[in-house]
C-alpha cells in the first residue's frame, strides 16, 4: 500500500521520501555491502531514474525522481531486489528555460545506461528493472534493446 501525498507541500513529498530510504528487510539497498549482496544473491536489480526539471512553484525540481525511487522501493521490498540509487539527471530539455533543470547530452545517458546494465549482468544478475519516472527520457529503451540485443 503506497501512501498519497498532498502535493501542495514540497517539504512533505521530501520528508515522506528521506524517511522511507532506509528500505525493507527484504531490499538491498546501496548502502548494503557486497558481502551482503553476495550471501543474499538476488537475481533481480532494479535501476530507477528520473529527471531533475522545474515542477512549478508547489513541487521540487527532484518530483520525477523521487516519484522513481519511490516506487522502486516498493518494487524491491516486494521481489527482495537489489535496488541501485535513482538517477536523477537525464536527457530530457524541456525546461531548460527554468532555472533548477539539469539535463546531460542524450549520447551521455545512452551510454550510462547502457553500462550499467552491462556492469549489472556481468555481476550476474538474471533480470533487471528499468523505472523510468519520467515520459521524455527517449534514450533508456533504445539502450534497454541493444543491451538485450547484444547479450541474450
Amino acid at each position: 500500500m503506497y501512501q498519497l501525498i498532498p502535493a501542495y507541500r514540497s517539504e512533505r513529498l521530501l520528508d515522506t521520501w528521506i524517511k522511507g530510504i532506509k528500505g525493507g528487510k527484504n531490499v538491498l539497498w546501496y548502502n548494503s555491502t557486497a558481502e551482503d549482496i553476495r550471501k543474499a544473491d538476488p537475481d533481480t536489480a532494479i535501476l530507477p531514474v528520473g529527471s531533475t526539471e522545474q515542477h512549478g512553484s508547489h513541487l521540487p525540481v527532484g518530483t520525477d525522481f523521487i516519484i522513481a525511487g519511490a516506487v522502486a522501493k516498493g518494487v524491491a521490498e516486494k521481489m527482495g531486489a537489489y535496488l541501485l540509487p535513482t538517477i536523477p539527471i537525464s536527457n530530457c530539455r524541456e525546461h531548460m528555460g527554468k532555472k533548477g533543470s539539469v539535463w546531460m547530452n542524450p549520447d551521455t545517458f545512452y551510454n550510462m545506461i547502457k553500462d550499467i546494465l552491462l556492469s549489472l549482468k556481468e555481476q550476474g544478475f538474471k533480470k533487471i528493472i528499468y523505472i523510468q519516472a519520467h515520459g521524455g527520457i527517449f534514450t533508456g529503451t533504445p539502450a534497454i534493446r541493444e543491451v538485450n540485443a547484444r547479450n541474450p
